[in-house]
């Protein structure tokens, strides 16, 4: 931490603070479900940014990769409804 004491800034390490160690990766406790929901809701997304920038050939290619990689997961739903959106336009 950078304390600024009457104009001069001066390094100063309190108690509970430390240096932040660069390069090191934090671990993450997600189960493979709860990612799998989030790469789902995220390409889906992905799809629907392709649509409105005009590549709805696209935006259908991943929605239909979606289904195909995960048929049983719920939040294909979603992929499925928006699939049949575009193809309706």
């Amino acid at each position: 931490m950078i304390a600024n004491m009457t104009g001069v800034q001066k390094e100063t390490l309190e108690s509970g603070l430390g240096r932040i160690e660069v390069g090191k990766p934090s671990t993450v406790t997600m189960s493979d479900q709860e990612l799998d929901i989030r790469f789902i809701r995220g390409r889906i997304e992905v799809a629907k940014e392709h649509v409105r920038s005009g590549r709805l050939d696209r935006g259908i290619e991943i929605l239909e990769d979606i289904i195909r990689t995960y048929p049983s997961n719920p939040e294909t739903e979603a992929a499925r409804l928006a699939l049949k959106i575009f193809k309706r336009n």
